[in-house]
C-alpha cells in the first residue's frame, strides 16, 4: 500500500536522524524547554477534552496488541543498565523538588477520595488476583527483585520515605494484650472493616500511636488491608477516623437495643 510505504519511509528517516548525536542533542534541548513543554501540555489537554478522542485512545491502549507492543518496548529499554541508571538519576532529581512532591501527593489524594475510582481499581485488582498464574508470576518477580543486592537497604530504615524515627520498632504497651484485641474484634463482628475478610485479622491503631489504646482508636483489619496503612497515612487516618465515628454511633445504638430487650424480656 502507498500509505504503508510512506509511513515506513518516514520511520526509517526519523531513525536515521536520531542516530545523529547533534540532532539528538538539539531536539532534546527543545523538548526539555519550558516553552515546548507548556505548549505540548496545552495541546494534550485540548485533545483529551474531546470525548471522541478519549474513547478512541482508550480502546487503542486497552487492546492486547498495544499492551504487548508497549510491554516489549519497555522491557527492552529497562534491560539496558545505562537507560535504567539515567532514568533513576532523572527521577531522583525530580523528586528533590518539594513543589513536585506536594503536587503529586495532592493529585493522588484527590484520586483516592473518588469512590468510583477505588471501586473500579478494586474490581480490576480482584480479577487479576483471581488468576493463579498471575499471582505466581508476581510472587516470583518480587522474590527476584528483593534478592538483588542493595534493594532492601535502599528502602529500609532512614532511606524509606515513611521513616518516622524508628517508631515502628518501639514495643507495644503491656495493656495491648489479647483480651483487648479480642474485645475489638468482637465489637467489629470478627471481620475486616474495609473488606469482607474474616481470617488473618489484626488490630490497627488509627492514629498510628501505639500508646493510644482508646477503643475508638483501635479497629479490626485483615493483614492485606493493614499493609496498606503504611502508605498515604494521612488519607487512611482521616478515612478510618470518619468511618469509626459513624460506626461508633451504630454500635452503641445496637448495644443499647440488645440490652433493653434483655432487661425487658
Amino acid at each position: 500500500m502507498p500509505g504503508d510505504h510512506m509511513t515506513l519511509t518516514r520511520s526509517e528517516a526519523a531513525k536515521k536522524m536520531w542516530t545523529n548525536p547533534e540532532f539528538r542533542k538539539k531536539r532534546t534541548e527543545l523538548y526539555q524547554s519550558p516553552e515546548f513543554r507548556e505548549k505540548r501540555s496545552k495541546n494534550s489537554k485540548r485533545m483529551w477534552e474531546n470525548p471522541e478522542y478519549r474513547e478512541k485512545m482508550s480502546k487503542i491502549r486497552q487492546s492486547p496488541e498495544y499492551k504487548e507492543k508497549m510491554s516489549k518496548i519497555h522491557k527492552e529499554k529497562w534491560e539496558n543498565p545505562e537507560y535504567r541508571a539515567k532514568h533513576s538519576k532523572i527521577n531522583k532529581k525530580r523528586w528533590e523538588d518539594p513543589e513536585l512532591r506536594k503536587k503529586q501527593s495532592k493529585m493522588v489524594k484527590e484520586i483516592w477520595t473518588d469512590p468510583e475510582f477505588r471501586e473500579k481499581l478494586s474490581k480490576i485488582q480482584s480479577e487479576l488476583w483471581a488468576d493463579p498464574e498471575r499471582r505466581a508470576q508476581i510472587s516470583e518477580n518480587n522474590k527476584v527483585w528483593w534478592a538483588k543486592p542493595g534493594v532492601k537497604e535502599a528502602v529500609s530504615g532512614e532511606n524509606n520515605y515513611n521513616w518516622l524515627g524508628g517508631l515502628s520498632r518501639e514495643p507495644y504497651p503491656f495493656e495491648f494484650d489479647e483480651e483487648l484485641k479480642q474485645k475489638i474484634k468482637e465489637r467489629d463482628g470478627h471481620k475486616c472493616v474495609l473488606c469482607p475478610a474474616t481470617d488473618s485479622l489484626c488490630i490497627h491503631h488509627i492514629n498510628y500511636i501505639k500508646e493510644d489504646l482508646r477503643e475508638e482508636n483501635l479497629i479490626t483489619l485483615c493483614l492485606s488491608c493493614n499493609a496498606k496503612m503504611n502508605f498515604n497515612r494521612d488519607y487512611w487516618e482521616a478515612l478510618l477516623t470518619e468511618l469509626q465515628s459513624t460506626r461508633t454511633v451504630t454500635i452503641s445504638t445496637t448495644i443499647y437495643i440488645k440490652t433493653w430487650r434483655t432487661q425487658n424480656a
